[in-house]
């Protein structure tokens, strides 16, 4: 699978990313920012949907420095009672400036057996 590169804007500041989980599923997430080489993973952010905490926060402390990092993100749902016909979704939203990033959006969504394991992860390159 060929790496997946997201263009940000030098001049947007700090991207966000956002975290939504839906279907009135439980979720939980972590994401990681890693160096350029791929080593020296910092946890950007961790939480669940359940509690009054926003899913959406800044990623890393400034633009320059993100550059050829990577960012990557493990979301975990499961449902809250089990039984046939449960559906899930989760969706990844990297911004700038309140505007999604040229293609910033990862939407998953299915049916859900069990526990649902998802993850992704993207290269970043300031320009």
């Amino acid at each position: 699978m060929p790496e997946q590169i997201l263009a940000i804007s030098r001049e947007k500041g700090v991207p966000e990313m956002e975290i939504v989980i839906g279907q009135a599923q439980y979720g939980k997430y972590v994401v990681y920012l890693w160096d350029a080489s791929g080593g020296n993973p910092q946890q950007v952010a961790t939480g669940v949907n359940v509690d009054q905490i926003p899913d959406k926060f800044p990623v890393g402390a400034s633009v320059d420095a993100l550059q050829q990092c990577l960012l990557s993100w493990e979301i975990i749902v499961s449902a809250f009672e089990s039984g046939p016909g449960q559906l899930y979704s989760a969706t990844v939203i990297i911004t700038q400036q309140g505007e999604a990033v040229a293609g910033g959006r990862f939407d998953y969504q299915g049916a859900l057996e069990g526990v649902k394991y998802l993850g992704g992860l993207v290269r970043l390159a300031v320009q």
